[in-house]
């Protein structure tokens, strides 16, 4: 029985992949343990066995499942390049790389040792502060670890460790900035490029670098929202930036309605710590107002169908403002109790 449901699943998503039914919505509803999952990881490795030019998103709630499905994706693809990517912090990458750099050593104390030396022979003269504040987590990071290895909590780090972690990337984008005159007229594949010539290192700790070349990315719902940082600055949002690529891309959603619960609440805690929070009105209006078919992008109203799609949408919103009487000006009274109004 399991195996027909996994079957049945595997049929549907080879119908939508067939037929190119783009940008709808698809939700596969079934039991706990019916094989939703393990169906679209499947479907995710035929896919890149076939296009390895379009990209796959896999969005899951929990780190522990984002590192499963991505090693089982991986393991299709015992030769891979670089291809498919398990999407983590910052944080996360740095201990990665101190953890691989440090295998073979049998204490905290010679693991810390071999890092440090590595730093010192790979990383070049112009890239001082770079080696300073690596060889400084390096210090603190096996610190830490020796003061917890006896202990069932994997997650040790400490906030200022971490806090450290996350200025990596912007020293490493300093140091590069600082040894090149030319700079300001490099553009972003040549900055990447001329670092990665002069910090080999640097693709292996932080494999994102090269996220557009990436044919599956694996990640955690509120990575989608999380700027993508990089060492010459921040861009977009991940799910911005990889959906501004001409490229035909499929975003998974495992757990989809645990994945909405978390994503609109991160939104709603985001609003909350303006100075002066939206309500639901000014909220509903602001994109009442920004509905413009003109205005979508060409990919979208390229789509069969997509300007009646936006007409039903819109009718929609217009039966909301006028059954609610949305036209008339709201305002929240922060210091009202309850935000009671009669």
């Amino acid at each position: 029985m399991h195996e027909e449901r996994v079957n049945a699943i595997q049929k549907v998503l080879k119908r939508i992949y067939k037929e190119k039914i783009y940008p709808y919505l698809y939700v596969l509803e079934d039991a706990t343990g019916s094989g939703k999952s393990y169906a679209v990881i499947h479907q995710i490795i035929d896919q890149i066995k076939k296009d390895d030019k379009s990209l796959s998103i896999y969005v899951t709630t929990r780190k522990n499942n984002r590192d499963e499905v991505g090693s089982q994706i991986k393991k299709a693809f015992p030769e891979d390049t670089g291809q498919i990517l398990i999407l983590k912090s910052v944080s996360d990458q740095i201990v990665d790389f101190l953890e691989k750099h440090s295998k073979g050593e049998s204490d905290v104390f010679l693991q810390s040792k071999a890092i440090k030396e590595y730093f010192n022979n790979n990383t070049p003269i112009q890239y001082l502060q770079t080696k300073n504040i690596l060889l400084g987590i390096t210090k603190e990071y096996f610190g830490e670890k020796a003061l917890n290895q006896h202990s069932d909590d994997k997650e040790f780090l400490s906030e200022g460790l971490i806090e450290k972690m996350s200025y990596v990337k912007g020293i490493i984008g300093n140091d590069f900035k600082n040894s090149h005159e030319n700079y300001s007229k490099m553009t972003n594949e040549d900055k990447i490029r001329l670092l990665l010539k002069e910090l080999p290192w640097y693709e292996e700790m932080f494999p994102d670098v090269k996220i557009n070349d990436k044919s599956c990315i694996v990640m955690t719902d509120l990575k989608l929202l999380a700027g993508h940082s990089t060492f010459y600055g921040r861009n977009k949002t991940y799910l911005e930036q990889l959906y501004r690529e001409q490229r035909d891309t499929t975003l998974f959603l495992d757990e989809s309605d645990a994945i909405k619960k978390n994503i609109t609440t991160a939104l709603i805690d985001k609003i909350a710590d303006k100075e002066r929070p939206e309500d639901l009105f000014t909220l509903f209006n602001r994109i009442y107002h920004s509905l413009n078919y003109s205005d979508l992008p060409d990919r979208f109203k390229r789509v069969k169908g997509s300007k009646e799609i936006f007409e039903s949408i819109k009718k929609r919103f217009d039966k909301v403002n006028e059954n609610y009487h949305l036209n008339l000006v709201f305002e929240l009274d922060l210091e009202l109790e309850d935000n009671i109004y009669a």
